[in-house]
């Protein structure tokens, strides 16, 4: 067995679009994501880069594993 643990950088607008939220969806997330419980802060690590774009990052786990019988 295998397994990976990295993180994956968002950028927020794409990814409340693919989302499909509403704008009031989008305005609280960014609340929460500048704002927000500081614990979730440091976990999703939110940023702004040169253009003030919002970003964050998602933990991903890759498991790799054979079936045994």
């Amino acid at each position: 067995m295998a397994h990976e643990q990295f993180g994956k950088e968002i950028a927020f607008k794409p990814w409340v679009t693919r989302m499909r939220c509403s704008a009031e969806a989008i305005g609280e997330l960014e609340r929460i994501l500048t704002i927000g419980p500081p614990a979730l802060r440091k976990f999703l690590e939110p940023r702004r880069d040169d253009q003030d774009d919002l970003h964050f990052t998602l933990q991903e786990f890759l498991l790799v594993a054979d079936k045994r019988t």
